[in-house]
């Protein structure tokens, strides 16, 4: 299988790829759905092997709340205004640092731990710093 291009995430004030491929809301009015001919910035990834779905998305996180900020592909926002992700819920794991190491299947390591950020109906209900629990874990397992 193919390793899929990233969704992309703003957080605070940073631009960062993820792997976060939530499906977009059926029949939202904000968006529309278009031919990839009439798509505008289209990359030669959307409609690739590479891109399964054909449409990435941006994401930005503000003030513990999911939008959707943009769709590239083989759909579009209606308007510039983000559109609150209320249809979303799960983990999204966010990467630090550098991309070490990526193999063909779409594994990647990242310099630094990842940030986790659980996501209920587009709301960010807890997060955390993977590197740091780990370091606790650890340090339980000693302690025991």
């Amino acid at each position: 299988m193919t390793a899929q291009v990233d969704e992309i995430l703003l957080f605070n004030g940073n631009k960062t790829s993820i792997t976060f491929h939530s499906p977009l809301p059926n029949s939202h009015p904000g968006i529309i759905k278009v031919d990839n001919k009439d798509s505008k910035n289209v990359d030669p990834v959307i409609g690739s092997t590479a891109c399964w779905r054909g449409y990435t998305d941006i994401w930005e996180i503000q003030n513990d709340q999911l939008y959707l900020i943009d769709i590239v592909g083989c759909y579009q926002m209606i308007d510039t205004n983000p559109i609150f992700a209320d249809w979303v819920s799960g983990l999204m794991h966010v990467p630090q640092g550098k991309l070490v190491y990526c193999d063909r299947s779409g594994a990647k390591v990242y310099e630094i731990a990842k940030f986790t950020a659980n996501i209920q109906v587009g709301l960010i209900t807890h997060d955390m710093d993977s590197l740091a629990i780990s370091q606790k874990l650890c340090l339980a397992r000693i302690v025991q």
